[in-house]
């Protein structure tokens, strides 16, 4: 015999014939449920042409999507997929920035945070004039190592902080519960503004101020407003209250802000800057 397995034909003459299998021949009805596994697919055989539309689901997909990745902080430019209600539902691309600028309406956006603990100053970078022309700077409950200092404020862009001996003008007016009097003290060439008069040492006796700076990009002088509210309890209830402004002498595209004691370090307390969105 010739070995060859098949339809025989003419048994008398020991000839088998083999009839090989047809184009399509295997067709569904000739395969049993359940009969294909992963051992019979050939590398790449399924592609996304053979794969049906809407066949893959969130259970498919999930480890890809949540499982495989690692943890990490979203950011401004960390991009999101959404459908884009203008293009018939395709997927699009956008930035977290793009949500928050679509929120708009004059938000109020958190740029940066510090807390002291026993700093010689505290600095918050990343203001983008390209973004705001309006920032908000809060300190809260500052104290210093030193009694009795004043609280300075400096601006800086990206070659850092700018502390020039002539290079702010600034004016304060200020006065406490236990002396009914106002003060005033002022500056047309220092190299920080005064924002406070008299920052306390002893428990309780916090500095808490309010500003805005305010025309801050590249070709403008930065202005600064500000109030500040604090407290003198190691002697007598005291209750003090100073406002003013200030001003870069000259042009500068601000970046970053700085606090600190006019002698000594922070003890204590914390600054926030946010962006104001006008639109």
């Amino acid at each position: 015999m010739s070995g060859i397995v098949g339809k025989n034909l003419g048994r008398g003459s020991g000839i088998i014939t083999a009839t090989p299998v047809g184009a399509d021949a295997v067709d569904s009805a000739n395969i049993a449920d359940d009969a294909i596994d992963s051992e019979h697919y050939a590398a790449t055989s399924i592609d996304t042409a053979h794969i049906a539309t809407n066949q893959i689901d969130e259970t498919l997909m999930k480890d890809a999507f949540v499982g495989d990745f690692t943890d990490a902080t979203v950011t401004a430019s960390d991009y999101f997929l959404h459908g884009d209600a203008t293009d018939s539902g395709n997927t699009k691309k956008d930035t977290v920035q793009g949500i928050l600028d679509l929120a708009g309406g004059g938000a109020w956006n958190i740029i940066g945070t510090a807390v002291a603990d026993d700093d010689a100053s505290l600095t918050i970078t990343g203001l983008d004039t390209s973004v705001y022309e309006t920032f908000a700077i809060r300190t809260t409950n500052l104290v210093g190592a030193s009694d009795a200092t004043s609280t300075y404020v400096r601006l800086g862009d990206s070659g850092g902080i700018d502390s020039g001996a002539s290079d702010y003008a600034w004016w304060n007016l200020g006065a406490r519960a236990g002396s009914h009097s106002p003060g005033y003290n002022g500056s047309t060439g220092h190299a920080q503004m005064v924002v406070d008069n008299s920052m306390g040492t002893a428990a309780g006796e916090v500095c808490s101020i309010t500003m805005f700076l305010s025309a801050a990009s590249s070709g403008d002088y930065p202005l600064l407003q500000f109030i500040s509210v604090g407290s003198r309890l190691a002697s007598l209830p005291d209750a003090r209250w100073v406002q003013g402004c200030g001003v870069r002498a000259s042009a500068i595209n601000v970046t970053q802000i700085q606090v600190l004691a006019s002698s000594g370090n922070l003890t204590s307390g914390r600054m926030t800057v946010w962006g104001i969105a006008h639109a």
